[in-house]
């Protein structure tokens, strides 16, 4: 994790001053501590505080390019640079270093969309000093945050809102319906904030800035008829999807830094680690795993065990109310952007204990999206019946669901039974 930032007054023209954006990057110390560096050239200001991974000797940031004609500030990790950078050597271009961000610069100076060739996360501020033309470009699925706003005299951006806010050029008046969205879901969907001045820029799109703002595309989602294309057997699709998953652990595994596994009990983690034991069988792995006092919320036992069975190194820390209630305001004011998942907790702890080790850690994040895993993908299955029922007895399973006793354990069958009758013969999406 890296911290970006920067202002471009490309309006009033106002020089932008270094001391300033020095000051800035203090804001976001937490995201890079390993190095820090801001590069002005008249109305045009960046900065950047580094966690190093990858050229951890020369990757030093700003970076320019030989020519002086562009200048990069990066967050995130191109998992495919060292095939771009073979790739380019080839075609004749002279590598500084031997980091993942000069391909990007490399990329840009040939003229190549590189956000089009670039696999991995990242965020990123690229500026033309021959052009005066910024670009902010955000990953295919937004991993890397990235919020910006306009100010009287340009833009300013960052990847934290933070830094936003103690630039004082930003007006901080809430958004209220965003807010709404948060006290209803849990977190702000789209590309707003709490802020109403305050957005991101949205997954898959670059944000250009010359005489004016603009926000384009460069990639979305196949649509499920592209994907119907292609005919192949279920046994075909999931050789395929073993692959992908095998590549891209395989991607991920690249780095000048010692990597681990954030390990639960679930399927997704499990898997992750299958993949890197696979791909790299005398990879030096730790994994690590957050217990609970409650046994129905506690998965350390089924972690230490696939552990076992790998032979890997397994740290187990307890998550109690009290590192809760000690950490709350650290880790809401770090979390930035408005979240409400009690799990920011336990990421929050095993952090903390496996920062003291390494520097990289792989999960399962996003596991159950892709492969149904939530139960309530069953619960969608199963209530597809409801569409049959007859209308008088519509108000039937609410009803009934009153009745079922309260539980406090994860997901207990009266929990899911209650939410079930609820939502029996709601509509699909309100379902």
């Amino acid at each position: 994790m890296c911290g970006i930032l920067g202002r471009f007054n490309f309006r009033s023209k106002e020089p932008v001053s270094a001391l300033g954006l020095e000051n800035l990057l203090g804001e976001i110390h937490h995201r890079g501590p390993d190095d820090s560096g801001v590069v002005v050239d008249g109305p045009l200001g960046l900065g950047m505080t580094r966690l190093a991974i990858i050229g951890l000797s020369d990757g030093q940031q700003p970076m320019r390019t030989p020519d002086e004609r562009y200048s990069i500030v990066f967050n995130g990790e191109i998992y495919n640079y060292q095939e771009l950078r073979r790739e380019l050597a080839a075609g004749g271009y002279r590598f500084r270093t031997g980091s993942d961000t000069e391909v990007i610069l490399a990329l840009k100076s040939l003229g190549i969309d590189s956000e089009l060739k670039l696999r991995g996360m990242f965020a990123y501020a690229l500026y033309d000093h021959k052009l005066e033309r910024l670009e902010l470009c955000r990953d295919r699925l937004g991993k890397k945050p990235l919020f910006w706003s306009e100010t009287p005299g340009g833009i300013v951006f960052g990847s934290e809102i933070k830094t936003l806010l103690a630039s004082g050029l930003v007006e901080t008046d809430p958004d209220l319906n965003a807010i709404s969205d948060f006290l209803t879901l849990s977190y702000i969907p789209g590309n707003q904030t709490a802020f109403k001045h305050i957005s991101q820029v949205p997954p898959g799109h670059k944000l250009i800035v010359d005489d004016d703002v603009r926000v384009e595309r460069y990639w979305q989602l196949p649509t499920i008829a592209e994907a119907d294309k292609e005919q192949k057997s279920d046994q075909e699709w999931l050789e395929e999807i073993r692959e992908k998953l095998l590549e891209s652990v395989k991607y991920r595994l690249v780095s000048d830094v010692p990597v681990g596994v954030f390990l639960s009990g679930g399927i997704d983690s499990a898997l992750v680690l299958s993949m890197v034991m696979q791909s790299s069988p005398t990879f030096p792995v730790k994994t690590y795993t957050v217990g609970f006092d409650s046994p129905s919320y506690d998965e350390s036992e089924t972690a230490r065990s696939v552990a076992d069975y790998y032979g890997v190194s397994n740290t187990v820390e307890k998550l109690t109310p009290s590192y809760v209630a000690s950490h709350f305001d650290h880790v809401v004011h770090n979390a930035d952007n408005l979240l409400a998942n009690p799990a920011m907790f336990a990421n929050h702890l095993l952090s903390s204990i496996a920062g003291k080790e390494i520097k990289v850690a792989l999960n399962g994040g996003g596991g159950d999206e892709l492969f149904f895993g939530y139960p309530t993908y069953q619960a969608t299955a199963l209530a597809s019946l409801g569409r049959f029922a007859p209308s008088s007895l519509s108000r039937l399973p609410a009803s009934i669901s009153r009745f079922i006793p309260t539980s406090h354990q994860k997901l207990s069958a009266s929990y899911k039974a209650r939410k079930f009758l609820e939502g029996f013969t709601m509509p699909r999406d309100q379902a």
